[in-house]
């Protein structure tokens, strides 16, 4: 049970922009300055981790959420929004930075997934978060890759696996059940699919 609760909380939804952000930095062969990464990285950071965890704790000293774990549908609805609004816009300000658009992309994408999760919230339909992060980096990995024609199995191998670990561990806590969790799977891939053919891939 403690293996999948670190697993879970390793690759929470709310880390992975951070994640994806310095794998990003890492892996591209476009030559960027370190002082533009530390800002992006800065401003990511504080967009997607900082004020989102502050977001949960107004919520939480105002009653509106139970616990930070948002466990219920209706606990999940105004955090999702300000997500979908916040993604939306960090990508769309990384856009104009014509170097890093395939980052900027990543970030549209989850935006779309979010948005596409919230509509099922409204038919009182659960998705699993963590796996729309997962399967999200799987699939930025694997157009970055098909983009610069580099071959990155290894690394696609690697998240892949990470986005089985993650699966498991949301069914081992039942937090999900195993339709929440293809679900969330789905969604997050289509999304960085219909993104990357918008504002990627040529």
């Amino acid at each position: 049970m403690r293996f999948y609760k670190v697993i879970s909380v390793l690759f929470h939804p709310i880390l992975l922009p951070i994640i994806g952000t310095l794998y990003y930095f890492l892996i591209t062969p476009i030559n960027l300055s370190q002082e533009l990464k530390y800002k992006i990285t800065i401003i990511i950071a504080t967009g997607t981790y900082v004020m989102p965890l502050l977001l949960l704790y107004i919520l939480k000293r105002q009653n509106k959420i139970k616990s930070y774990e948002l466990q219920s549908i209706k606990e999940r609805k105004s955090p999702l929004i300000f997500m979908i609004a916040l993604f939306f816009v960090l990508g769309n300000s990384l856009l104009k930075i014509n170097e890093i658009i395939e980052l900027a992309s990543l970030f549209i994408g989850c935006s779309l997934a979010l948005t596409f999760t919230y509509f099922l919230f409204l038919k009182n339909l659960k998705t699993s978060i963590h796996m729309i992060g997962a399967s999200s980096m799987v699939t930025f990995i694997w157009l970055f890759s098909y983009e610069h024609q580099i071959n990155m199995l290894s690394s696609i191998a690697v998240f892949f696996i990470f986005s089985g670990l993650i699966g498991q561990a949301r069914l081992h806590l039942k937090a999900h059940t195993t339709k929440e969790v293809y679900t969330g799977f789905f969604i997050g891939s289509i999304s960085q699919l219909i993104v990357s053919g918008m504002y990627v891939i040529s």
